[in-house]
């Protein structure tokens, strides 16, 4: 068996100290063996060390440049170092080798899709299946660039493609999970959850799908179980923090739900949300004035967040400040004037003032847009009784009218 032989043998029974220790020797016999040089380069990138890999692949470039292997493998490094740019030239010149390389266009894609040049990357990994149609690897990625083009039952098409050719490809499974979810279909997303979890059973994201899916189906209890699983993987997992929170206020349990928006603040303190979600808990709570804090918090990060404009205004209700709920009312509908919601509180807001003209306005606006509201029906009767076109009534307003996202 040759120096070389011995070399490859290592690398692909997972020695790779040895290996590189081996493909050395060769390169001080032979500086020239570019084979030695590309099979250290796959050692040292199997080793994670992608920059020397890189260094090892030009080697044996500089030597041979045809060697169609050596550009997918340097192109594949580079991709890992976020370098996409240099991991697309190098793809592009394993093509001009060979146009057929279903690997090199898989990496292609790759590359192109994390330059957000998403046309062409759908046409390589188009490309890639149709030279090899069992190239998983192509499937699965076309899927996730149909998930992220919102292409959701395409991208479904994709997986099933992918698990077709390996059924344990869990990357597959979790992809799919989102695309179910996407179109509202829970329950097959718990089914593809379980599917997944079979393959890997401490997978934190696939415990939060799972959770995500029993919270749509206002399965809350069960939601938080899952939640918890993640969080017990990955305690940082912050989506997971901020959505138990939401399960907990579904549950009216605020406190807890409180806890869980304040670990999700501690690791993500930028998201709205969030902050729009803390502002719920406190607002059921009582707590009106760190609600409205939370709420203005929201509204600092992002301004066109209508529901936090919306519910701070609610609160500053609770709190007897109309004009400032007003305010807020305003700049809620001003935002999204389908809110129904905030015109019939806004409506309130007017009517507590005894400006019953505008506020009888607000409802009618409300009504416009849901037709069956009984809030807003029964507001609006009230206002036409202070007009005085309505006979009398013993409706009153008084904080509790009020309705909370």
């Amino acid at each position: 068996m040759s120096n070389l032989d011995t070399g490859d043998r290592l690398l692909e029974a997972g020695n790779f100290a040895e290996a590189i220790a081996c493909y050395d020797l060769i390169i001080e016999i032979d500086p020239f063996e570019y084979r030695a040089w590309y099979g250290r380069g796959r050692a040292l990138a199997r080793s994670a060390k992608y920059r020397e890999a890189i260094e090892s692949f030009n080697c044996a470039l500089n030597i041979q440049p045809n060697e169609e292997m050596a550009w997918i493998n340097c192109g594949t490094a580079f991709g890992i170092l976020g370098e996409f740019n240099q991991a697309l030239t190098s793809f592009d010149l394993a093509l001009k080798i060979d146009a057929n390389n279903s690997e090199a266009l898989y990496g292609r894609g790759l590359a192109l899709n994390q330059l957000g040049r998403n046309a062409e990357s759908l046409a390589s990994y188009e490309r890639a299946v149709e030279i090899d149609a069992d190239n998983y690897k192509a499937w699965h990625n076309r899927g996730v660039l149909l998930n992220e083009l919102t292409r959701y039952q395409d991208a479904i098409d994709c997986f099933d493609r992918a698990l077709t050719i390996n059924s344990e490809l869990h990357q597959a499974w979790q992809s799919r999970t989102l695309s179910l979810l996407n179109l509202d279909r829970y329950a097959e997303a718990i089914v593809n959850c379980d599917r997944a979890l079979a393959l890997q059973p401490n997978n934190p994201e696939t415990f939060y799908q799972r959770g995500i899916a029993l919270s749509m189906l206002t399965r809350y209890e069960e939601a938080i179980i899952d939640l918890d699983l993640a969080l017990q993987i990955d305690n940082s997992y912050y989506l997971a923090w901020k959505n138990r929170g939401y399960a907990l206020d579904r549950l009216v349990r605020h406190s807890e739900a409180l806890a869980s928006h304040e670990r999700a603040i501690a690791l993500e303190p930028n998201d709205p949300t969030v902050w729009y979600n803390r502002g719920n808990s406190l607002l059921h709570l009582e707590r009106y004035q760190e609600a409205i804090d939370s709420y203005h918090r929201s509204i600092e990060i992002n301004p066109t967040l209508s529901a936090a404009w919306g519910n701070c205004g609610v609160t500053l209700d609770r709190l007897g400040r109309y004009l400032e709920a007003i305010d807020c009312y305003r700049e809620a509908v001003k935002i999204d004037p389908n809110y129904g919601e905030a015109w019939c509180n806004w409506g309130v807001g007017l009517g507590r003032l005894d400006c019953y003209e505008d506020a009888l306005a607000c409802f009618d606006r409300a009504l416009a847009i849901r037709p069956e509201d009984p809030t807003a029906q029964t507001m609006r009767s009230l206002a036409l009784a202070h007009l005085g076109r309505l006979g009398s009534t013993n409706i009153s307003i008084a904080p509790d009218s009020v309705p909370v996202l």
